[in-house]
């Protein structure tokens, strides 16, 4: 998802926002971690910072500026194999727009993946978990995005030259070439529906080719927003193609200005067990049925209460059942 703002500074620190999670999380297992495929809220028993951010923006004639730091127990695990001069950078980026033909934008740097409707901002998420199929597909990536959007804002279409999947860096020499695709479409006010792709390489020095297939819709009134998503990825190993998939539902009523409950349902089916590991086991498939109590005070702290149902089936163990209950407190704005 790209940002795209207007400068309007009239202090050092009006270009500057920021955003910050706590959260506390208990499992019925008594687990002081959730298995190695949750990169957010991984660590339990304990008061945490999953994430805090300070980014500056900066708009100048046709080009924008934007440079992000942060921290924090999704940082510190979903960074971990990256170099060490990159993992505290959410967001290095330049984007131009040409002045006659202001439809269009490049950008280059490091940015927000365009996979996905869930960000690392709980924010901007119904849930306060994320979905099995956010979790495990890019939160970032790095290269040159190029972005059409039509003049009824209607249609918007893109591609990229990727550095990989999720690679904050270009490594040398550059072997193997990724790229990225995405395309929305607003069928209507309330109706949205988006397909974006991904065809490359771990990173730029990869072996194993990679497919991943995203596709969702969103539709909303005032009150309701309904989110229907499939993500389908393959790993071409020899001699076999080796894929997994995963639908997702989510189903959000705004009660008032301040309360808001959601209810999500997902399954995530991985037969080679590509994605869903744990630190015993393989995991075939994995499905989950949550609830998010969510309650905005007036300062626009943001309180949510999650409690989430998970089914595995393990290899050589069967079927194992697990609750999770999470508390998150949250804030995002700009510095004054």
């Amino acid at each position: 998802m790209m940002i795209h703002f207007q400068s309007q500074s009239q202090t050092p620190f009006q270009n500057i926002g920021y955003n910050i999670e706590t959260y506390y999380g208990i499992d019925f297992k008594n687990n002081k971690t959730q298995s190695p495929h949750y990169f957010n809220h991984h660590s339990l028993q304990a008061p945490r910072i999953n994430y805090a951010q300070l980014e500056w923006k900066k708009s100048f004639n046709q080009w924008q500026f934007q440079l992000g730091i942060h921290d924090g127990d999704y940082v510190r695990r979903n960074y971990s194999d990256q170099p060490t001069w990159s993992r505290l950078i959410s967001s290095a980026q330049i984007q131009f727009t040409p002045r006659k033909w202001n439809q269009l934008k490049m950008t280059a740097g490091i940015f927000p993946s365009h996979i996905g409707f869930e960000s690392a901002w709980v924010q901007n998420n119904l849930t306060l978990t994320r979905s099995l199929l956010a979790e495990n597909s890019p939160y970032y990536e790095s290269g040159i995005h190029t972005q059409y959007s039509s003049k009824n804002g209607k249609l918007t279409l893109g591609i990229l030259a990727l550095t990989g999947w999720q690679q904050a860096h270009l490594a040398i020499p550059v072997r193997k070439a990724s790229w990225g695709w995405s395309s929305s479409y607003q069928l209507n006010p309330q109706i949205l529906l988006s397909y974006n792709g991904f065809w490359g390489y771990q990173n730029a020095t990869g072996i194993q080719p990679k497919s991943y297939h995203n596709f969702y819709s969103t539709i909303q009134n005032d009150a309701w927003k309904c989110i229907v998503g499939f993500d389908f990825g393959q790993i071409k190993n020899q001699p076999n193609a080796q894929n997994w998939y995963s639908p997702v539902v989510i189903l959000s009523r705004t009660l008032n200005e301040q309360w808001q409950a959601t209810f999500r349902v997902e399954s995530m089916k991985d037969d080679y067990s590509m994605i869903l590991i744990d630190n015993k086991n393989l995991i075939t498939q994995k499905s989950t049925v949550g609830l998010t109590a969510q309650y905005t005070s007036k300062r626009k702290f943001r309180c949510r209460l999650e409690c989430k149902q998970m089914l595995s089936e393990k290899t050589n163990i069967g079927k194992e059942n697990n609750t999770l209950v999470l508390f998150s407190l949250s804030k995002s704005g700009m510095l004054r």
